[in-house]
């Protein structure tokens, strides 16, 4: 019998009489000899989530039902505490600042209490106190948050408190070494009536010096502190002074926080936006390499950015100043460049932030100043921006080899404003710049001199659908216009190359609400990209298919996978003595250590539905291909079933079967490949097809089509 091939990936195609299309080709990536197989999705970090790390010896997120009684210690840096309510201190769902519910306290019998324990002895760290309050007590009556002090609050007996006071009504924080107490006091008022509502309190001590802030202003002067913190014993309380009598708050507590070892806010910040420890979904990531081949990873959430810790595979906050962003729109992503040192992320509410990879904590604001933009790139030796929130019809780049100028007319930064083609939609970088906008398309050129950039129009009437479409590969680009997919040299014109395959299958079948989750990414170890997108049966704020198109071979597939975000990256190495920081056991590793051995090499990879990074490693998916259909010219034929061409031992098949085009394909029931290498099947048809099936999980590496099995009938 004659082989039939596995053909082309072109659903917009007819497969009638093999004409050169195969309808199905799920989970499979094009090879030479046919399709190989696609990895699930492995995951290998902690959730994006920041503000519960090793530093949190106490976390109260004070949600609950209604009246609950249940005030659960959920801190991931210490030891678990026993909260005991006393009096009617609740749960309750009437206020709260996240969650739905926070701690309510009457004011005359309310708190909660837990022992003493080693997770509270301060000495000499830095040590940060934050919750949100709301208050409900009128002036005249002092008023507690926080303590572990003895009734009388000497200093021998005392370490900590944080109180309104009676006259003022300002909060003041007290620190105690055992032999003096040291105080910071407020300056805003707080009762029922004056500034009600919710407000973040955050009380700092790093080295010698204390400082209180109110929704991260800082109040009053920095005050001084020697010593180390006295190590009370008394109980740790939230609602009241320690044992100190007659201090009871009344209100309302939510996200109480207590962090050891570090100072988490010296200067003003932005106020958390989330609650500390709940992870949010993954707008964007990128990874930047140091000078000495170690990799940096960041990644972005809807109000922070984070950088991975290359030795626990958890997220540090690195937002600036630790507070949270102006909230990301819902139809956007940070975008990331690296220009030498400096890791630079773009999003339309914010000031561009720089994040120096050899010294940075955090991101800050870079200099320049440069215009606030929702794309970057960089484009010789400059960082061009684009998508610009006050100018969209304007690009702008900085300085040469100065990303931190944006001062037109020095050292060659300058911007240029378009008159046609719509709003700039990105910028692809490279030696020469390709500029995307909605109906036109652009080359810039460095010619030095006043005129910096030649710019030239490539196209007249074709531009950038999707601004996440956009990937740079090797020596091309690839990009979704509204006429569908393409490919061009930076010095060429674009060519499409999903005309009459799959434009029309992705057009009828992609969420037109979301573009911002059409995501293209290069495969660094393969000629492929791929296009990640949000099917119109898909999960809200999800993508659940990729588009595989592998430039070399020119041919396509798809794969079934739902993430946030898809992007290439390099896993941070490892030596094998810090794997004993991860793992005890060389078995119960995330990872393979033949991953460690290439760490260098980036992979695709992506961020999965659970918020947690990882790489495309795991078993094989599912595999599904369909041949092209068949027909003996009006004869029916009696199809006995065929032998697939694959390595793979572990396959079924099934024939679909069809009396004319206007039909509806039905499959008869999928048969194992038997001793003989065939499955088998016993169908009449006049249009046949065959469908491979290889389970998940399968070891396989190749499947280049089928030979089919079947006698001629009679013309009915």
């Amino acid at each position: 019998m004659t082989m039939l091939p596995f053909l082309d990936y072109k659903p917009d195609l007819s497969a009638y009489k093999g004409a050169g299309a195969s309808q199905l080709i799920q989970n499979v990536v094009p090879r030479g000899d046919g399709y190989g197989p696609f990895q699930d999705f492995v995951t290998f970090t902690d959730q994006l989530a920041s503000g519960n790390d090793s530093f949190t010896k106490i976390l109260l997120q004070m949600d609950g039902t209604n009246g609950s009684t249940t005030f659960t210690d959920s801190n991931a840096g210490g030891s678990a505490h026993t909260w005991t309510p006393v009096g009617s201190a609740q749960i309750s769902t009437a206020q709260s600042k996240f969650g739905g519910a926070s701690g309510l306290f009457n004011g005359t019998t309310d708190y909660i209490s837990t022992p003493d324990s080693v997770d509270f002895t301060l000495g000499g760290s830095n040590f940060t106190i934050d919750c949100w309050f709301n208050c409900n007590a009128p002036l005249g009556t002092f008023r507690s948050i926080f303590g572990q002090c003895e009734a009388a609050q000497t200093a021998a007996l005392s370490t900590i408190y944080i109180l309104r006071d009676n006259a003022a009504g300002v909060l003041n924080l007290f620190v105690s070494n055992g032999t003096s107490i040291f105080a910071v006091i407020g300056t805003t008022v707080f009762s029922n009536t004056i500034n009600p509502g919710w407000h973040h309190l955050a009380a700092v001590v790093a080295g010698n010096t204390m400082k209180l802030f109110i929704d991260g202003i800082q109040e009053g002067p920095t005050a001084a502190f020697t010593g180390t913190v006295n190590n009370g014993a008394t109980p740790m309380t939230v609602g009241r002074m320690g044992d100190a009598p007659g201090t009871l708050w009344s209100g309302w507590i939510d996200a109480f926080r207590m962090s050891v070892g570090i100072a988490r806010w010296t200067a003003n910040f932005t106020p958390p936006g989330t609650a500390y420890g709940i992870s949010q979904a993954c707008r964007g990531f990128f990874y930047a390499r140091k000078t000495d081949g170690s990799i940096a990873v960041f990644a972005g959430t809807a109000t922070k950015l984070y950088q991975l810790n290359n030795t626990n595979f958890t997220w540090t906050d690195v937002s600036k100043g630790l507070g949270s962003y102006g909230t990301l729109p819902n139809t956007d992503h940070w975008q990331f460049a690296q220009f030498g040192n400096f890791v630079i992320a773009v999003q339309a509410n914010v000031v561009p932030q720089v994040f120096n990879i050899s010294s940075s904590s955090q991101f800050a604001d870079l200099a320049g100043p440069p215009p606030q933009a929702r794309y970057i790139a960089v484009v010789g030796r400059f960082v061009v921006l684009s998508g610009l929130l006050s100018t969209p019809f304007r690009i702008q780049w900085s300085g040469l080899n100065d990303p931190t100028n944006w001062t037109s007319g020095v050292n060659s930064s300058d911007f240029q404003d378009f008159p046609d083609g719509g709003i700039v939609r990105g910028v692809a970088g490279g030696e020469y710049g390709v500029i995307f906008q909605e109906t036109a398309m652009r080359r810039m050129i460095f010619v030095a001199g006043d005129l910096v950039f030649q710019i030239e129009r490539i196209t007249e009437d074709k531009g950038l659908m999707a601004p996440y479409s956009l990937i740079r590969a090797a020596n091309k680009i690839f990009f979704l216009a509204p006429q569908g997919f393409h490919a061009m040299d930076s010095t060429g014109v674009p060519v499409p190359i999903g005309k009459e395959r799959f434009d029309r299958t992705f057009f009828g079948d992609f969420d037109s609400g979301s573009l911002q989750l059409i995501i293209g990414a290069a495969d660094p170890a393969a000629p492929r990209v791929y296009w990640a997108y949000k099917s119109q049966a898909g999960s809200t704020g999800l993508f659940d298919k990729l588009l595989c198109y592998d430039y070399a071979l020119d041919r396509a597939s798809v794969v079934s996978m739902s993430g946030e975000y898809i992007a290439s990256l390099a896993r941070p190495g490892q030596t094998l003595e810090s794997l004993d920081t991860i793992s005890s056991s060389i078995d119960a590793l995330p990872f393979s250590l033949d991953d460690v051995a290439i760490a260098s090499l980036a992979k695709l990879s992506m961020v999965g539905p659970t918020h947690m990074l990882g790489f495309f490693a795991g078993p094989n998916l599912e595999a599904t291909i369909d041949s092209s259909e068949q027909t003996l010219d009006g004869t029916r034929a009696r199809v006995k079933g065929f032998r697939p061409i694959t390595d793979a031992a572990n396959c079924v098949g099934s024939v679909g079967a069809r009396e004319n085009v206007q039909s509806a394909v039905t499959y008869s029931t999928e048969q194992a490949v038997n001793s003989k290498g065939l499955c088998p099947a016993n169908v009449s048809t006049r249009l046949a097809r065959g469908r491979l099936r290889i389970p998940s999980g399968s070891v396989w590496t190749f499947a280049s089509g089928i030979e089919p099995t079947f006698t001629q009938e009679g013309r009915r």
